[in-house]
């Protein structure tokens, strides 16, 4: 059976980044893992010295090598036939890996395989299951259409695969992970299925998409799907042309950003309606109400919550 090696890159992750690292190597199919401390001012590097597993190695202040750029520099340090990526504030799931390399190993014509992921909130509660609908298929063309699938980190890709992608493109200070899977698109064939649950992805206030501007992030995230196109249409995009648009400048964009709280609150209340749908309608009650609380000046959940009561009242037949 083929070899894998998951990397991760932390900056001031003290408190979440032995849980993160222990998911990952808690799965026997992993047999490296390489995590970059990228010059945190806690106690991030003596979790992680903390850690006795032979399969890991940790590294420590690259010059010059800035996040998520210090991704593609373990990427290329991986020694291993199938690489995974995962954040050290988030979480594998077990035994998502051994059915990842399973596919992988014996479908030879396909690159990578996603699976669906979980939001959780920042004290780690279930928030929303995401990408686990359908049928295991193919997202080839979907992906190169410039719209995503699922989480970068529920991936396992081919290493051979991702070192031709050229890795994450400098030009890109958000959506680069999306870019990255749209690349990827065009090397191979990729699967997913969404019956595997690989990954557990925390909302908090210091991820990259609760601190950079909404507008900001809407035009990398537009532009990173715009090329997908150009790519699929012509064989290649203005980025690669040397022709991008100029991105707007941080002063020149609003500085109102996507708060966490508002973000798991979106994620709860299209959760429960989901559920209540599904016939559990104790369960989309419950996750309405952690909805309102998260956002209690919210006219609209407060509505969406009496509609919901109002239907829970009616008998089902």
């Amino acid at each position: 059976m083929s070899g894998i090696t998951v990397v991760m890159s932390v900056r001031n992750l003290e408190d979440t980044v032995q849980a993160a690292v222990q998911s990952v190597l808690d799965s026997p199919a992993v047999t490296e893992m390489l995590v970059l401390n990228n010059w945190s001012t806690d106690d991030t590097l003596s979790r992680l010295q903390e850690m006795d597993d032979p399969r890991l190695t940790v590294l420590s202040n690259v010059e010059g090598v800035e996040y998520p750029h210090t991704i593609s520099y373990l990427f290329r340090r991986a020694t291993q036939p199938y690489v995974a990526l995962c954040d050290g504030d988030d979480f594998y799931t077990p035994e998502r890996l051994e059915r990842q390399r399973d596919f992988l190993d014996g479908n030879p014509d396909y690159i990578a395989i996603s699976g669906a992921f979980q939001s959780i909130s920042a004290d780690g509660k279930p928030v929303s299951m995401l990408a686990h609908t359908g049928e295991p298929r193919d997202i080839t063309d979907t992906l190169r259409s410039g719209e995503t699938v699922s989480h970068i980190c529920s991936l396992l890709i081919r290493k051979e695969a991702l070192e031709a992608t050229g890795y994450f493109r400098d030009w890109f200070k958000i959506a680069f992970d999306i870019d990255l899977q749209f690349l990827l698109a065009d090397v191979g064939r990729i699967w997913h299925d969404p019956t595997i649950l690989a990954y557990r992805y925390r909302l908090h206030d210091a991820s990259h998409t609760h601190t950079t501007p909404i507008a900001r992030r809407q035009f990398f995230d537009r532009m990173a799907a715009e090329f997908a196109r150009q790519r699929r249409d012509t064989g290649a995009d203005d980025l690669m042309r040397g022709t991008p648009p100029d991105p707007p400048e941080e002063t020149a964009v609003s500085e109102e950003v996507l708060s966490a709280d508002k973000h798991v609150a979106g994620q709860l209340h299209g959760q429960a309606w989901r559920s209540f749908g599904e016939g559990r309608r104790r369960e989309a009650l419950g996750m309405m109400l952690r909805a309102v609380r998260l956002r209690p000046y919210s006219l609209e959940l407060w509505s969406r919550l009496a509609i919901m009561l109002a239907k829970s009242a009616v008998p089902r037949r």
